[in-house]
């Protein structure tokens, strides 16, 4: 699995393009 770090940085890039829709 993906570091922390990682998951979270996807987390905010996902939910940045989420709300950018």
């Amino acid at each position: 699995m993906i570091s922390s770090s990682q998951t979270t940085e996807t987390l905010i890039m996902d939910s940045m393009s989420f709300f950018n829709k």
